[in-house]
């Protein structure tokens, strides 16, 4: 059974509560013909008795069988209880601005309660102990009761001795609160409110300031110390909903739904401003401060707009310390990182933990919990880690962003099967850092001295890298030799290297160098040395090289022969010292054959020269030589 109905502020939906506990919105769009849909779905713990939309407001206010008033945001889809009560609830209304309510019981009694102040200047939540609006109930006692400032009874309206009359059931008040109508079985009863009460509220603003609502739409504001008074009124019948008192405490600002009440207490003087232009309300709210109506606005009229102005109002209310106003903001803006780091800078780190957990998924808060262990330190943040389940998540997260000594800390504490982990990207990093030699004890623990080595090879610190070698890990003195050895080859210092290389047992590697810088004599002696069986393919491989570099004619052949010499190759030497002939030269050919080392080496192997290929003159000069 629907039990309750009411319209959003904007008209476009319609809330529902039933008996079967639950809380329908339907969004109904803005014209008849626009489709009908469920929007939202709240479940609730016994039968919904009664329900309110307060205007402005993103709430949903309603009673339930069991005696709670309670409250659904439509924006964040929470529920709250607002206050219980041991009576099943049979009525609710609210006030005219939406920040306050009231719950009928079954036991006749009934409860006040508001959201916020209404224009007293504090920021009071919770059951008020002054009624800040007239009030007037009627039953099954068939009497109309009309409630003074204090809950004492200002009038009563008894109809209990008439026979016609029933029960009532129903009540409805003017939207300026002036008049209320009530119905029973099949009769209706208006009245005033002036009937009951001349002053609708009176209150007191910073011990200064007295506030007389003679009527909703007028107010008589009066300076306590000077007697100076302004009457501010709507003259459109407008609820006065606001007001405020700037600069130097002699101005008066007060705001309806459509209009701005001004007022000077030194000259009694005041004027209401009429704002159909949006941009110039938007100015206008927001100069005075209205924020709830210029967000209203701006989402209507700039939807654009709507997430930076909802920022900039945040960042306004975190620097006034307004910190759950701010946050409100800051959400509707999607900002949830600003929320954030709000909460983070006044040491609220529950409340930083909960908005991305809330709101950005599984991932976003581990983040946040990982900050808010670094700040407790030692086992403090051991315990609150162990608490969320996230100890081993927030090692391997100080590791990888850097922060090893909180690591080591918490994996000292509680986890020291994961500390060896932590070694070897704490020795990268101090690597990267240039500090070498923290770097090295660190790969050792690691028990990787290996990348130790390299390390020092890759900063040409040859013999910190030999040194770590041989007491490491003695498979790596080749490396380190190898490293040192490139780098005397880049320095032309070819002795050095090759003897480095040779202690490496990597003599194909110079020989490599001398290849492709065309010393050919010092490949051709690393060959004979220690790879000499490989030194005939070497032997070719020069030949070839020299023949496609154009080494032909007398002097080529003689640098040839030069090279073979050097390599003491003697033979080939010879062989290309015989060669040069038929130049017309014999002063060259004889030069060629008194080559001393030639000479002594043919004096000792006489038996291996053969001459068939010399020419007659070319015999001449060696027969004198071999003589």
């Amino acid at each position: 059974m629907v039990k309750g109905m009411a319209f959003s502020p904007d008209s476009t939906k319609i809330a529902i509560g039933q008996t079967d506990s639950i809380i329908y919105v339907y969004k109904i769009g803005e014209d008849w013909g626009d489709k009908k849909v469920i929007c939202k779905k709240f479940i609730q713990t016994s039968a919904v008795t009664c329900l309110q939309w307060p205007a402005e407001r993103h709430i949903i206010v309603f009673g339930l069988a069991e005696g709670k008033v309670s409250l659904e945001n439509t924006k964040t889809n929470k529920s709250s209880t607002i206050y219980g009560t041991d009576s099943y609830m049979v009525s609710l209304t609210t006030n005219s601005s939406g920040k306050g309510i009231l719950s009928g019981h079954a036991d006749g009694t009934i409860v006040r309660y508001f959201f916020e102040d209404e224009g007293s200047g504090e920021s009071r939540v919770g059951l008020k102990d002054a009624v800040r609006w007239g009030i007037v109930a009627a039953g099954c006692d068939h009497r109309i009761v009309a409630y003074g400032k204090e809950g004492h009874v200002l009038q009563t309206f008894d109809y209990s001795r008439d026979p016609q009359e029933r029960e009532f059931t129903t009540a409805a008040a003017s939207p300026g609160g002036q008049s209320v109508v009530l119905g029973s079985y099949d009769r209706a009863h208006s009245g005033g409110v002036e009937q009951f009460d001349c002053c609708l509220r009176r209150s007191i603003y910073k011990n200064k300031f007295e506030l007389t609502c003679v009527g909703p739409s007028q107010v008589i504001v009066k300076n306590l110390s000077s007697g100076t008074w302004v009457v501010l009124k709507s003259h459109y019948g407008y609820e006065v909903e606001e007001v405020k008192i700037l600069r130097k405490e002699r101005y008066l600002v007060a705001h309806t739904s459509d209009t701005l009440l001004l007022g000077d207490l030194n000259t009694n003087r005041h004027s209401e401003v009429t704002v159909e232009e949006p941009d110039l309300a938007i100015t206008m709210f927001k100069k005075h401060k209205l924020d709830d109506d210029m967000i209203r606005l701006v989402g209507k009229h700039h939807p654009d707009l709507l997430s930076d102005t909802h920022l900039r109002l945040g960042k306004e209310m975190e620097a006034e310390g307004r910190l759950q106003e701010a946050e409100y903001h800051y959400l509707e803006a999607q900002e949830w990182k600003a929320t954030v780091n709000m909460d983070r800078s006044n040491g609220l780190w529950e409340e930083a933990y909960r908005v991305p957990k809330a709101h950005r998924g599984a991932d976003a808060h581990k983040h946040v919990a990982y900050l808010w262990a670094k700040s407790l330190g030692g086992a403090s943040s051991v315990r609150l880690l162990t608490k969320l389940g996230l100890l081993a998540a927030a090692v391997d997260h100080a590791a990888d962003n850097c922060s090893f000594e909180f690591a080591f800390e918490l994996s000292r504490l509680a986890l020291k099967h994961k500390t060896p982990e932590m070694h070897l990207p704490y020795a990268m990093f101090l690597s990267l850092q240039g500090k070498f030699e923290e770097a090295k004890a660190e790969f050792i623990r690691a028990g990787t001295p290996k990348e130790a080595v390299l390390m020092f090879v890759h900063n040409q610190a040859w013999e910190a890298a030999q040194q770590v070698a041989e007491a490491h890990d003695p498979d790596t003195v080749a490396e380190a030799l190898v490293g040192q050895a490139w780098g005397a080859l880049e320095e032309k210092d070819i002795q050095k290297a090759e003897g480095l290389l040779l202690r490496a047992q990597r003599p194909g590697l110079p020989i490599n160098y001398y290849e492709e810088a065309g010393l050919w004599s010092d490949a051709l002696w690393i060959y004979k040395d220690y790879v000499r069986g490989q030194l005939e393919v070497l032997r070719e491989e020069y030949e070839r090289e020299a023949t496609k570099k154009g080494a032909r004619g007398m002097e080529g052949l003689v640098d040839q022969a030069r090279q073979w010499e050097q390599a003491g190759e003697y033979s080939r030497a010879v062989d290309c010292y015989l060669k040069v002939r038929g130049s017309g030269s014999s002063s060259l050919v004889e030069k060629c054959w008194m080559k001393r080392d030639c000479v002594h080496f043919f004096q000792r192997d006489y038996s291996e020269f053969s001459l068939r290929n010399c020419d007659q003159s070319s015999q001449r000069v060696c027969a004198v030589f071999f003589q």
